[in-house]
């Protein structure tokens, strides 16, 4: 029921009973122990994120914990700066991934089930081995290194922006849920769009093939999920823009 708890001549195990406490009785918390002797061991090493503190008494704590730090004031730019980027490109990258192969996947299903269930393949092979390794994969690795929404003076400057993390406003199930139904309504869009455009039996009375209907819907989800990924992108330097050129020009 405290907001703050002040504790002093602590041994190691009552420091970590203690971090025990608030990890298990308060709901949805997130611990964090930080510590620069051998005697915050125990502590780290139970908390969520451990962070050591390289000083006069030792690595013990450094060599225990998740991150190291050469002095306690660098906590700030951990936590405002790369935390809070980390957070965010972590957040993107899981959503756009079951996103991105849900779009892929859903828009075949479609037609396995016009097919009469019948295992017809809908798009060509090369398509299914080059879809996540070539045509959708070097974007959302470059963001999940290297993006940013903010400098890091600016995070530093204006730390509410940290909340965005602690709420869980970009990873939550709702927001999950967010993406995959924006997934299935788009795969019907891409599956149907192409039927109603061109129409069949295609001009000049020849019928349309399986693969190239599939070519064509292919073509449309790459398109698609290039755009939603360049949406989703705090920071659109040139390299970037030019690899994500040409993951879509490729088709």
């Amino acid at each position: 029921k405290c907001t703050s708890v002040v504790c002093c001549r602590c041994r190691p195990k009552q420091k970590e009973k203690m971090l025990r406490l608030v990890k298990d009785k308060v709901e949805g918390s997130m611990t964090l122990a930080i510590g620069d002797g051998a005697n915050d061991v125990d502590m780290i090493t139970a908390s969520h994120v451990g962070v050591g503190i390289l000083g006069a008494e030792g690595s013990g704590a450094a060599n225990s914990s998740d991150y190291k730090i050469p002095q306690f004031k660098m906590l700030k730019k951990l936590l405002l700066v790369h935390g809070r980027w980390n957070y965010l490109r972590m957040a993107l990258l899981i959503s756009y991934m079951f996103y991105k192969n849900a779009v892929f996947s859903l828009a075949q299903y479609w037609y396995v089930i016009v097919s009469a269930w019948s295992g017809q393949k809908f798009y060509i092979e090369l398509a299914n081995q080059t879809y996540n390794l070539f045509y959708t994969g070097i974007p959302i690795l470059i963001i999940a290194v290297l993006d940013q929404d903010v400098d890091a003076d600016s995070a530093q400057r204006f730390p509410h922006l940290y909340r965005t993390g602690q709420s869980g406003r970009r990873l939550s199930s709702g927001v999950f849920v967010l993406w995959i139904l924006s997934a299935i309504w788009e795969s019907v869009v891409l599956f149907v769009g192409p039927e109603l455009a061109i129409g069949n039996p295609a001009p000049h009375g020849a019928s349309m093939d399986v693969f190239t209907y599939g070519t064509i819907v292919f073509t449309g989800v790459v398109l698609l999920v290039s755009i939603r990924i360049a949406i989703h992108t705090g920071m659109h330097h040139l390299p970037y823009q030019i690899l994500l050129a040409l993951s879509v020009t490729s088709r």
